[in-house]
């Protein structure tokens, strides 16, 4: 994306009011949010921010920080100052991903909203799910049907299905979430799986693609309350297997 230099453009109001670095976090993020500023734009060096907000370095780049953490703005070496990211569903996705990975949300956490959120989901995707969405669930169970003696490619196959039916609910907040659930899942079921006998593993794997097919064929029949019902005691199963 070429970098647009509109630091003239940009004009910033003096912060008078809270903590100087959250009301200059607060200025730059709303005007990110309303368009004001667009992605690629160069923000103010500190030295003109300092100017404009009648505050000293500190806390501007207290506010840079933040900015950057949350996904707003990166900096460039080199380019002289900061500049406004694209939101994108990476950027809500990693902040995420970050605090589960940092043990901030435990495993046990982590599969209990997990329950909650797909036993939900599935009976949306059981009402509007498309042919499409059927066809790639096929494929997926398909595929998993010929690696249930390879650990590693089956729990990929099984986290591909658990993200085949988020997607046929078709709601974007849920496809954002299960990704990043998703990725921590899939590393969690590594983890687990591989620390049994390899014959107790094969037949975990076994047991969990018979239990997708039920819940596929419920969403192939629109059956919601089945697809609920079944979902809830694959999930349930799961931690269980897993002893979380």
């Amino acid at each position: 994306m070429t970098q647009k230099n509109l630091e003239s453009e940009v004009q910033l109001a003096p912060v008078e009011t809270r903590r100087a670095s959250e009301a200059i976090y607060d200025q730059i993020k709303d005007m990110i949010i309303s368009g004001d500023l667009k992605p690629g734009d160069r923000l103010p060096s500190e030295r003109n921010m300092m100017e404009m907000m009648q505050r000293s370095r500190p806390p501007i780049r207290e506010a840079l920080r933040m900015l950057e953490g949350s996904g707003f703005i990166h900096t460039i070496p080199g380019s002289g100052g900061a500049v406004v990211r694209e939101i994108t569903s990476a950027s809500v996705e990693e902040p995420l991903e970050n605090m589960i990975s940092l043990k901030q949300i435990s495993h046990l956490e982590l599969l209990e909203y997990r329950e909650l959120n797909e036993v939900a989901f599935v009976g949306w995707a059981a009402e509007r799910r498309t042919e499409a969405d059927l066809a790639a669930m096929a494929a997926c169970l398909e595929s998993a049907r010929a690696v249930t003696d390879d650990l590693d490619a089956f729990i990929t196959t099984d986290i591909k299905f658990h993200e085949l039916l988020t997607a046929s609910a078709h709601n974007g907040v849920l496809s954002i979430v299960n990704r990043v659930l998703s990725r921590i899942i899939l590393d969690l079921l590594r983890t687990r799986l591989h620390e049994y006998p390899k014959e107790e593993s094969r037949k975990m794997c076994r047991d969990i693609l018979e239990m997708h097919m039920e819940i596929y064929q419920a969403v192939v029949q629109q059956d919601s309350k089945k697809a609920q019902e079944l979902m809830h005691h694959h999930l349930e199963r799961f931690r269980d297997d897993l002893s979380l």
